[in-house]
């Protein structure tokens, strides 16, 4: 499915922001929260690239900088074609799978915010969705919005995701 439809920079505003988010998802960084093997893993990793999904069709188009991006995570998660084409036809043949580390929750919303990003068009639809993905996965509210901008920002300028999770880490324990 991925394969099929060309990649090019049509209508994209900066393609070189697109690839420092395609870069991202080959860090080692963002994709170790998925390490380990058996189901539940498996399973872990169908509920992210669920999540990704629906950020991309949140606008409800899919561009090809979008494909290219769930084409690059799922691959790097091992995700099977054919499971990739379930989650788009069914999205309730997978459940939802919160982490449960800090870090994990914020590289996850920095993959889906990333996601948000890949078309560079944020779309009100995908900023709402990512922020009601971001309450599912335990932040508050006013946390979810700042946290948006603040990852919005870091991947617009090229901060690698461990340099911004530093940089909000310290943050946090300076505000207690």
């Amino acid at each position: 499915m991925f394969k099929e439809i060309p990649f090019h920079f049509a209508g994209c505003l900066n393609p070189f922001s697109f690839f420092a988010v395609i870069k991202e998802t080959k860090s080692n960084s963002l994709m170790s929260i998925f390490q380990g093997s058996g189901d539940a893993a498996y399973q872990r990793k169908l509920s992210h690239l669920k999540n990704l999904i629906a950020i991309a069709f949140a606008d409800r188009e899919l561009k090809p900088n979008e494909i290219e991006f769930l084409h690059q995570v799922s691959s790097r998660l091992n995700i099977s074609q054919e499971d990739v084409e379930r989650i788009i036809e069914e999205p309730s043949s997978v459940e939802f799978h919160p982490p449960k580390k800090e870090r994990e929750r914020f590289l996850r919303l920095y993959a889906l915010i990333a996601m948000m990003l890949a078309d560079n068009d944020m779309d009100l639809r995908e900023i709402e969705h990512c922020r009601q993905l971001a309450i599912k996965l335990g932040y508050k509210e006013d946390e979810a919005s700042e946290l948006i901008t603040t990852i919005s920002n870091a991947i617009l300028t090229g901060t690698s995701v461990d340099k911004l999770y530093d940089k909000e880490d310290r943050k946090k324990f300076s505000e207690h």
